[in-house]
């Protein structure tokens, strides 16, 4: 990420699950609304979103699919589901400068909990968040390991969590300081974050 802010002369940068698929328009437009209305104001901004569930069937073949197509079936999938948990959050776009590396802790991506870090990460240094979950339309391809993928058991599956140690790593997208929506008719609009009380009971944190 640190070779891709220096070398490429982009807007943005980020990264996604692998197991992702954007629509298109909704992606593009998005970016290019957020570029002219809120980067004047605010440099340094973080975009993260939740995604849909899709179950994979092996006899399912797009390699014929052009990205039109790929919105097309994205459109009708996301009709008949609901957007995953809010505590999840599936990709990370943001301009450039806007995450010190070298302030942040050892943490790695693909384990428990860098989503929720990255997030506080932002909340702790003042750096704008626009949940863009209602505007970017994202379906994730769920296989046979299901939609608790990160949580599979595996040796290093709490690395993250364990280093940071901290209860604000739970926080969910209800934090962030603005959503941005899309209204029936396309057009796009920001909107203060209805924020809810993110706070746990120590029961809850147990169970956690």
């Amino acid at each position: 990420m640190q070779y891709l802010e220096t070398r490429v002369p982009s807007t943005f940068l980020g990264y996604m699950n692998g197991d992702l698929l954007f629509h298109s328009v909704s992606l593009l437009s998005s970016l290019e609304f957020i570029a002219s209305s809120f980067l004047p104001d605010h440099p340094s901004v973080m975009i993260m979103g939740r995604r849909y569930n899709r179950d994979m069937s092996i006899e399912d073949d797009w390699s014929g699919f052009s990205a039109s197509d790929f919105d097309r079936l994205i459109e009708q999938e996301i009709g008949f589901s609901d957007l995953f948990i809010t505590v999840a959050q599936d990709y990370f776009i943001y301009t450039h400068q806007t995450l010190n590396f070298w302030a942040m802790q050892d943490v790695v991506i693909g384990r428990n909990g860098i989503d929720n870090y990255l997030l506080d990460y932002c909340l702790r240094n003042n750096i704008s968040v626009i949940d863009s979950s209602a505007a970017i339309f994202v379906l994730h391809q769920t296989d046979s390991d299901g939609n608790w993928a990160g949580s599979r058991d595996s040796l290093d599956r709490d690395w993250n969590l364990n280093i940071v140690q901290d209860s604000l790593v739970f926080d969910s997208l209800s934090q962030a300081s603005f959503q941005l929506n899309r209204h029936e008719d396309g057009s796009l609009a920001f909107h203060r974050h209805q924020q809810a009380d993110n706070v746990y009971s120590r029961e809850e944190m147990e169970f956690i």
